[in-house]
């Protein structure tokens, strides 16, 4: 299953392996995969990252979408994306997926685009969740992205923090708004999202797939969804003692990794001898351990050389404020309009470039 191109099923029935090799996810991901790889545009195919989001949809009676191609099952509806009436000038801020998808859309049909990214590369917070060797599937969709901006003709600010003032000079048409979210650092005894001297070091998972160095050997992750299983896995793997724990009030909102995909990291972590300690929640950060509450609300305490949080996200709604006033059309999309998963981010970017 989840075989991803032609050159991989090519290999299976040269090699015995199989008869015949049916895709799937591959051709949900891009119909065209077929046609675009026997004329050599292989670069052009919209790869699938198998994160099963088709999958899930049809077993809650949901249409089949697909989060890297908002088109997808939608050909004939979309059959030919009207070019636009009137050319307009649009400015996108945020170089995240979200706004990535809308430039390209956007240009696509006919507009002119400039899109301001206040970090020296696109990707956004996908940059970051694609960074570990076992996300490469992202890391596929991440760089299709940004080769295709690259390609557009659209105008790249990098290292450009939006302000009124540079946004107001485009005099923009239309405004995208894609600036993303933020950790939110809890108010628990000894975390502190800049460590001191002296003072356990507090990393937020996001920055251990970024390949932040993680000191000492024992590492107590905080957090029971899928992003503090993926950076307990990123840990294991580089061969630290990991231990993970509960955040107080759970990890519900956390929807980085469906439930299929899921089952799939809990066997992963199992395999470096890694279980969720259900029920076990954080109370405080010590020096050199960590201090929990059981099952049964009795304290406990863990060593610990580092301590690694898998916190919730929150909109950067201040950033987007001062914006709101500068274009007579304004979109806010992807987690800055509300945190979730990257399907959300895709066509959102992709909606707001069909309004304009």
């Amino acid at each position: 299953g989840a075989i991803l191109d032609l050159d991989e099923a090519g290999e299976w029935v040269a090699a015995g392996k199989a008869d015949i090799v049916a895709l799937c996810r591959a051709l949900i991901a891009d119909t065209a995969l077929p046609k675009k790889t026997f004329r050599g545009h292989k670069d052009e195919v919209v790869p699938c990252i198998r994160c099963n989001v088709c999958l899930i949809r049809g077993a809650h009676s949901l249409p089949v979408r697909c989060t890297v191609n908002p088109l997808s099952v939608r050909e004939d509806y979309y059959r030919c994306l009207p070019p636009a009436a009137l050319r307009k000038k649009v400015v996108v801020v945020g170089g995240g997926p979200a706004g990535m998808e809308a430039a390209l859309i956007a240009v696509s049909r006919g507009h002119e685009v400039t899109l301001f990214e206040k970090e020296e590369r696109l990707g956004g917070n996908l940059a970051v969740a694609s960074a570990p060797a076992f996300k490469n599937d992202m890391k596929r969709f991440l760089d299709y992205l940004v080769r295709h901006v690259e390609r557009s003709g659209i105008k790249v600010k990098l290292g450009a923090a939006a302000t009124v003032e540079s946004v107001g000079k485009e005099k923009p048409d239309e405004l995208v708004l894609a600036v993303g979210a933020e950790p939110v650092w809890p108010d628990i005894p000894g975390v502190r999202p800049t460590a001191g001297a002296g003072h356990m070091p507090t990393i937020w998972a996001g920055d251990v797939f970024a390949g932040r160095e993680i000191p000492g050997e024992q590492v107590v992750v905080v957090g029971d969804g899928g992003m503090a299983c993926e950076a307990a896995l990123v840990l294991a793997q580089q061969g630290k003692k990991v231990a993970i724990v509960e955040l107080p009030g759970g990890s519900g909102q956390d929807q980085t990794v469906n439930f299929v995909d899921m089952m799939m990291l809990l066997e992963m972590l199992e395999g470096h001898g890694i279980r969720v300690r259900q029920g076990v929640v954080l109370e405080a950060i010590l020096d050199g351990k960590v201090s929990v509450a059981d099952q049964a609300g009795l304290p406990q305490e863990i060593p610990a050389d580092a301590v690694v949080l898998a916190l919730e996200l929150k909109s950067r709604t201040e950033t987007i404020g001062p914006f709101l006033d500068v274009a007579p059309e304004v979109y806010v999309v992807g987690d800055c309009k509300a945190p979730r998963i990257l399907f959300n981010a895709v066509h959102e970017g992709f909606e707001a470039a069909l309004e304009m």
